[in-house]
């Protein structure tokens, strides 16, 4: 993809604006943006598997920089379905020690329990450079769990699973518009 991580990361996170361009949500605001990239919130590592993807290379050392925060969204898929849940959203930059040079960005955004018609809502984001920084891979992944007690939820789930892939590629194409519109 031809998006630098860093600017991905940066629309991937800010989700106040979530609103403005992804498919079927209504309002998007974070709740403690104080929080975000907080100073002094780092930690020292030698290898270890940074992201449930991949680990890093076994030689590399590198800073793990992390920000945290909770953020609402609604969403309708329907105008009779609509849902307002809490996600909690941590996000990492994982930054060379020999060059200062970004290796990987992950972005999980996890339910906190509040929603109507979900027990469990997730996604998980891995963005890692490449072409020497001007272009990013991306690893996508997003999962639900529908209520078992709420007939109407598991027919959204029979909706949602139906038009799954779509779905999915209208919000990922909206991501990708929102980073060529501010290059």
């Amino acid at each position: 993809m031809d998006i630098k991580p860093s600017k991905l990361f940066h629309v991937v996170t800010d989700v106040n604006e979530y609103s403005k361009f992804v498919p079927y949500v209504a309002k998007s605001v974070i709740l403690s943006p104080d929080q975000i990239f907080p100073p002094g919130q780092r930690s020292k590592v030698s290898h270890s598997p940074i992201s449930v993807l991949e680990p890093l290379n076994s030689t590399e050392k590198a800073t793990i920089f992390k920000k945290q925060f909770q953020a609402t969204l609604d969403v309708g898929f329907t105008s009779t379905f609509t849902d307002k849940y809490t996600s909690l959203v941590n996000c990492r930059r994982i930054q060379s020690d020999a060059d200062s040079s970004v290796l990987e960005y992950s972005v999980h955004a996890q339910d906190l329990g509040d929603s109507s018609f979900f027990y469990g809502l997730g996604s998980l984001w891995t963005i890692r450079p490449h072409d020497g920084g001007s272009g990013s891979n991306v690893e996508f992944t997003c999962w639900y769990v529908p209520r078992s007690s709420s007939v109407f939820a598991k027919g959204v789930g029979v909706m949602i699973d139906g038009s799954y892939e779509m779905v999915s590629r209208r919000q990922m194409e909206a991501f990708w518009s929102r980073c060529k519109e501010d290059r």
